[in-house]
């Protein structure tokens, strides 16, 4: 507990499980024991996170990394937006970092230089407009929403409610310093790119990281679940930048990817590459969810020719086959049923066959941060699916 929690409180010469606490009572200070885990409450206070989440964060053995994370200061009306640093990632081989006050309700860009960012560009803070009728929806001068899970991932878009095109939205992902080593392992991914021309389709992707950031294997899938492996000059080696970003650099291109920890301790990232984006997370096996539970969420589809979709929808678990590995859930708003294959093709992906109303579809749940990305197999227009829990 004391070393989860290091930079946080510190609780140097106390044992938070086993040592003597005397409360304050009757106007008498409780002991330091006492009133550094009232630090501890005011933190969770201003934060909006409960202690719920925090046991999560400590029976996951997330770390001091996630665990700060969502103690950072929230905003009144959305405990996921909080105060601190983020970057922006969408296509084009860069990311946009930029920061969040939760107080004053502002975003302010930050200029880069080669991927550097400048520490004396000074560039004005841009309004957040809390919306008054969604919960966690923030209005940018009447163009854009920022659509924020409790984890701090989201999404901006064009305006929430008015899109019709625009292609692939920027994932929000709050900045973090993660060691290349916690990156080693094996990853699931889904992809939407060009290949450097025409129009992007979608793909399945899986990798492996060592503990110095290198990809030693690679392959990609197509609708077929036929699978190509990478050459040794496409796959690319990591390095960690000041910001916690980190370059992706193969014998041609240079990426730019982010990864974020959660409170479950699942290591998810975001790849903008010259020709799309990459979204993955290291593979680990999902637990079959609860019959009776529900998900309500915003859902954005970006198609090949440009064009969007954006919904708010939520679902209702109808049942689970244990045996099997799979659920049936209900779309509460048309009554859509559709049934999903859990850790399947690999653990951490889920797949859906074809039925009445539902192409057939990997998706990929980024942990618990509440984000989750969507690729349809064997359809007529390819797209990429990003759906975002909303309160």
């Amino acid at each position: 507990m004391r070393t989860t929690l290091t930079g946080l409180v510190d609780l140097t010469g106390f044992d938070p499980l086993k040592g003597a606490l005397v409360a304050a009572n009757n106007g008498k200070t409780g002991n330091a024991l006492d009133q550094l885990l009232d630090q501890l409450g005011a933190r969770l206070k201003s934060s909006g996170a409960t202690v719920s989440d925090l046991s999560t964060a400590v029976g996951s053995n997330a770390g001091t990394v996630a665990i700060g994370t969502i103690l950072q200061k929230a905003s009144a009306t959305c405990a996921g937006l909080r105060t601190g640093d983020y970057f922006l990632m969408g296509p084009g081989g860069g990311s946009f970092p930029a920061s969040i006050d939760a107080d004053t309700l502002t975003l302010t860009p930050k200029l880069l230089l080669g991927n550097v960012v400048s520490p004396n560009a000074s560039i004005a803070p841009i309004p957040l407009t809390a919306n008054a009728t969604e919960a966690c929806r923030f209005d940018i001068n009447g163009a854009s929403s920022m659509l924020v899970a409790k984890s701090g991932m989201g999404m901006l878009i064009p305006a929430a409610g008015t899109v019709a095109t625009g292609g692939l939205p920027n994932l929000i992902v709050p900045a973090q310093q993660l060691p290349l080593a916690e990156l080693a392992g094996d990853w699931n991914a889904l992809t939407f790119e060009t290949g450097g021309s025409g129009s992007p389709i979608s793909a399945r992707v899986s990798f492996t990281l060592d503990a110095n950031g290198k990809m030693t294997a690679a392959q990609t899938c197509n609708d077929d679940n036929v699978c190509s492996a990478w050459t040794a000059g496409e796959l690319p080696t990591l390095t960690r930048q000041a910001d916690g970003s980190y370059l992706a650099v193969d014998s041609t291109h240079t990426s730019v990817a982010v990864g974020f920890k959660s409170t479950d301790g699942v290591i998810s990232a975001v790849i903008s590459k010259y020709d799309g984006i990459m979204v993955a997370a290291k593979q680990n096996a999902r637990a079959l969810p609860v019959v009776g539970s529900t998900n309500a969420y915003w859902d954005f589809v970006a198609f090949n020719d440009t064009s969007a979709q954006f919904n708010r929808a939520s679902t209702t678990i109808l049942s689970v086959d244990a045996a099997n590995n799979m659920y049936t859930r209900k779309r509460n708003e048309d009554g859509r049923l559709d049934t999903w294959k859990q850790n399947f093709p690999t653990n951490g992906l889920r797949y859906r066959s074809k039925s009445a109303g539902a192409d057939e579809a990997y998706q990929l749940t980024l942990g618990n941060t509440g984000v989750g990305v969507n690729v349809g197999l064997h359809v007529s227009k390819p797209y990429f699916d990003i759906s975002v829990v909303r309160p």
